[in-house]
């Protein structure tokens, strides 16, 4: 038996770009929503720095981390954070369909608007 050469079937997929405003996020959220995913706008926040050890204890830390406004998007790989100029990608390949989370730059170089 010899390998056989394969390529990937057609991938379809509606995507939105996030402006990075709470008014922009709605509409993407929105539409995750309708499709069946989960979305939630998260504004830019100060987070504690605490530690939970695996014995319960907890280290209290009074230093404060910022978390940057993002879109959560949970994803096949876990929760993926959208940040303003990334995109929310809904993609349909047979019998599956999945949300992902796309940065312009890879977005861009990767896609073309399709407009037949």
């Amino acid at each position: 038996m010899t390998p056989q050469r394969y390529r990937p079937k057609s991938l379809d997929f509606d995507a939105m770009q996030w402006d990075g405003t709470p008014e922009g996020a709605t509409p993407i959220i929105d539409w995750v929503l309708s499709r069946g995913g989960t979305a939630r706008w998260h504004e830019e926040r100060l987070t504690d720095t605490n530690v939970a050890l695996a014995n319960g204890a907890v280290i209290v830390s009074d230093r404060k981390i910022p978390v940057p406004t993002h879109i959560a998007v949970n994803t096949p790989n876990g929760t993926e954070k959208a940040h303003p100029g990334d995109w929310v990608v809904f993609m349909i390949n047979g019998e599956w369909a999945n949300f992902a989370v796309s940065s312009n730059e890879e977005f861009t170089e990767t896609f073309e608007l399709v407009t037949d």
